[in-house]
């Protein structure tokens, strides 16, 4: 999942006006976009993945997806929000390796209970408790 792009020109072509800016992308996007990738490896119940990702420069934010959730076998949605904790594992653990401390907000929004976490690289060491 990556945003980076590469342009190439054809031998001995010469360039017409300005180049086109290259996307940039920092550190921490990339370490974001890892964790995202990360989190779609995680297990969900009969592999449903219940979660959307939406990725911010500075946030990754982790939602559920009440369209997958599966009505016949977790009708209360229990077991969607267990796929979406092993979603969220999967991203701190993907930054702990990475060597990235995160910041975990768990339910930031109250007037919007499908946010179910919001990870933040932060500076410092990654979570020691974590297995990388």
């Amino acid at each position: 999942m990556s945003t980076q792009t590469s342009r190439t020109s054809p031998p001995g072509a010469q360039p017409v006006g300005p180049a086109a800016p290259e996307l940039e992308v920092d550190e921490r996007m990339r370490a974001l976009e890892d964790a995202a990738d990360a989190a779609l490896l995680a297990p969900s119940v009969h592999g449903s993945q219940p979660w959307l990702i939406v990725l911010h420069r500075d946030r990754l934010e982790l939602r559920a997806d009440r369209t997958r959730q599966l009505p016949s076998l977790d009708p209360s949605g229990r077991e969607l929000l267990q796929s979406l904790g092993a979603a969220l594992f999967n991203v701190r653990v993907a930054r702990a390796a990475g060597g990235w401390a995160v910041e975990t907000d768990r339910l930031p929004r109250p007037d919007d209970p499908d946010v179910v976490a919001v990870v933040r690289p932060v500076p410092g060491a990654p979570d020691p408790r974590l297995p990388v």
